[in-house]
């Protein structure tokens, strides 16, 4: 390197460089530590003109008319007070002085934006934004009038006094900010001398001569940005500097005290402002004051006056009288002390509680009047007291007597329009009738015929003891009288019978037809049921009481049935196997599996008079009501050559406590009630309740040889 120096070309070329990296420093580093993180919150806010902008669209220079916007990101939800004061020490038209206040309620996205401010025709200078304990501040422009004529070079602007041509714009192709430290901003004009640097942007005088301020100290978010004392700062183009006293002229930089508590909640008291109110606590109106402490606001609290002074209190017949001076008041904000009495009627508006009167007693009260007694004695009226027409009301017993109240236990069903009864069900099907007083009366009809009335002791719990048409009618009574009757007709028809499901999978049938075959009816009032499903000729059928497509229509007898239930519970149905007027149940098996059940529960025959076989399954259950499988499945025997048409049957046993068993039967073993069992059939055929069985009376199996 050349020990004398530079060349010409070099010094260029450094100016050039530094240039950009102070450009880049300016527009990309400095705004980027000037938001910094929030104290105490990750929040920071920004301002923008006329709308609202991300971050990046941060503005801090503004013209008289133009709306301040508050911005802010990453703050907790809540009320937030917020203030727009001018700086101090003649940095703004409004040293020390509130422009705007107010509070904003952040929600809970933690962003927000909001029109502060509009900018008046008296402000200028330097204004701190302030939101709970973040910063920002902004510039009000100065009006300039350039009075320049139309000039199309740079010789040409520089030859008129009022329109110097700013150096700092010779290095830019587009209007651009040069650097905010410089405090200019090259503009393009229409009108007058291509580009110039306008005044008003960061206290700019780039091109007309106006001092460059020194700028004030503040704090930007929790940094304290300390800059010298030198007195007053000199002009610019190329830099702001502040002479030192010395005659030198020293930058205008300030030394950051990092996380400095200066820059907490306030700096001085004005700043805890919204602290201050008037407000009552009982009869004494009290005041807050904001103050600020260690840069943190309290609120510092005393009392103005006791509102209570001379209170006192009497009474007037049956009102309470209370005289006082005065009393705290409190009304949209405001809070004092105002004068006033009070006369209160110890007397309410109802009759039936006793007239209230005012008592001196102890101390001065209202005092609660005796009830008034409606009681006339009579065991044949109720005695009731009306508000409405200030009297009381004797009701004859016998005129609020109501028909007894009836329970009609499961199982049972609702009979179609075309029915002539009621309700169908089965003589084990208990109803319970009740009365809220008095004693139950009823009677029923067989086939038309009455039986005599029975008086009973409320409830109480009747079976109809025939398979037939019945009549019930029933009413409450006691020593004053009695209800109106309830009257309702019942198909009395088949048996109760229950089948015990356990967790998760059991196969079931029903053992005859039911009362009511839809299984929304069947599985009503059965908890823990979570689906049923049904097979026939390689098709499933499926049924679940939750809102979802279903195509399993209803639950016959002869079919077998997979039910999976989430707990153990109890399925009680009701029916008969052969009604007058019916054709008996039975169904078509295919060539190949079939999904069957067992049928019946009793049956007379020629040589034995139940059709139950006393026996127990794989899990060891009991069950009362079983056959022989050859005399169950007769109806699938070969009449001709004597064999089974099956070649196949299994059954399958829910034990509960998740033990479970496939059990393959034999011709000689045993079906049992509400079971249902796979069978492999050879060939197509009928299955119906068998009535013939190739066995003796001793139940020994016959041979087929």
């Amino acid at each position: 390197m050349n020990k004398k120096g530079l060349t010409g070309t070099a010094k260029i070329t450094l100016i050039l460089v530094f240039l950009t990296f102070l450009v880049f420093f300016i527009f990309n580093i400095m705004p980027a530590l000037a938001k910094g993180n929030g104290k105490g919150n990750s929040g920071s806010i920004w301002t923008t003109r006329d709308d609202c902008g991300d971050v990046k669209q941060d503005v801090n220079h503004y013209a008289i008319g133009e709306h301040i916007y508050i911005n802010g990101a990453n703050f907790d939800p809540g009320d937030y007070f917020w203030k727009i004061k001018g700086q101090p020490g003649g940095a703004s038209c409004d040293p020390n002085m509130i422009v705007a206040m107010g509070t904003f309620t952040v929600d809970e996205t933690g962003s927000f934006c909001f029109d502060a401010y509009t900018v008046q025709p008296d402000d200028c200078g330097e204004y701190k934004v302030k939101f709970a304990n973040k910063g920002d501040n902004y510039r009000v422009k100065e009006e300039v009038n350039i009075t320049c004529e139309n000039h199309t070079d740079e010789s040409n602007c520089e030859e008129d006094p009022n329109c110097d041509w700013c150096p700092l714009c010779q290095y830019f192709t587009r209007p651009t900010k040069v650097n905010q430290w410089l405090q200019a901003e090259c503009v393009p004009e229409e009108t007058d001398c291509g580009w110039y640097c306008e005044i008003g942007y960061c206290d700019a005088t780039c091109s007309l001569d106006t001092d460059c301020e020194c700028p004030q100290d503040e704090c930007i978010e929790d940094d304290y940005y300390d800059y010298p004392d030198y007195g007053y700062c000199v002009d610019c183009p190329i830099s702001c500097y502040c002479e030192d006293g010395t005659g030198e002229s020293q930058p205008c930089e300030p030394t950051i005290n990092y996380s400095d508590p200066r820059c907490g909640e306030c700096q001085d008291d004005e700043d805890c402002d919204y602290l201050d109110r008037n407000y009552c606590e009982g009869d004494l109106l009290k005041h807050d004051e904001g103050i600020c402490i260690d840069y943190s606001c309290q609120a510092e609290n005393t009392t103005i006056e006791d509102c209570s002074d001379n209170n006192y209190e009497d009474c007037q017949d049956t009102y309470f009288k209370h005289y006082y001076t005065e009393s705290c008041y409190e009304d949209l904000g405001e809070a004092q002390c105002l004068p006033a009495s009070s006369l209160i009627d110890c007397r309410d508006e109802y009759w039936c509680n006793g007239e209230e009167y005012c008592s001196e007693e102890t101390e001065v009260h209202c005092e609660e009047g005796t009830p008034v007694d409606c009681d006339d004695s009579d065991e044949c009226t109720i005695d009731t007291c009306d508000e409405d027409n200030d009297q009381c009301v004797h009701t004859p017993v016998s005129g609020i007597l109501t028909p007894p109240n009836k329970t009609i236990d499961e199982p049972k069903a609702e009979c179609e329009e075309a029915e002539w009864c009621d309700y169908k069900i089965t003589v084990l099907t208990p109803i319970t009738l009740s009365c809220e007083v008095g004693d139950v009366k009823w009677r029923y009809a067989l086939d038309g015929e009455w039986n005599e009335w029975n008086t009973n002791t409320s409830p109480v719990t009747i079976y109809f003891p025939e398979e037939c048409n019945h009549t019930l009618e029933a009413y409450c009574m006691n020593e004053c009288g009695e209800s109106e009757r309830d009257i309702e007709y019942f198909k009395v028809e088949g048996t109760v019978f229950e089948i015990p499901l356990y967790k998760k999978w059991n196969l079931i049938s029903v053992p005859f037809v039911l009362l009511d075959d839809d299984p929304e009816v069947v599985f009503n009032n059965t908890e823990d049921i979570e689906s049923v499903w049904a097979y026939d000729n390689g098709f499933w059928y499926f049924w679940t009481p939750y809102p979802t497509p279903k195509n399993l229509e209803k639950i016959e007898p002869g079919w077998g049935y997979w039910v999976l239930t989430n707990n153990n519970t109890l399925l009680i149905i009701g029916g008969s196997l052969f009604s007058p007027a019916t054709t008996p149940p039975s169904r078509n098996l295919v060539d190949g599996w079939n999904l069957i059940g067992y049928y019946g529960t009793e049956f007379y025959g020629a040589d034995w008079e139940e059709e139950f076989l006393d026996s127990y399954d794989s899990c060891g259950f009991y069950h009362k009501y079983g056959n022989y499988i050859y005399c169950k499945l007769s109806s699938l025997i070969d009449t001709q050559q004597g064999f089974p048409r099956w070649s196949s049957l299994m059954g399958y046993d829910n034990c509960g406590n998740s033990t479970t068993y496939w059990v393959g039967l034999n011709v000689c073993d045993n079906m049992h009630a509400g079971k249902g069992y796979w069978i492999e059939m050879d060939v197509e055929d009928l299955y119906a309740p068998a009535t013939t069985c190739l066995w003796n009376k001793d139940f020994n199996c016959s041979s087929l040889t």
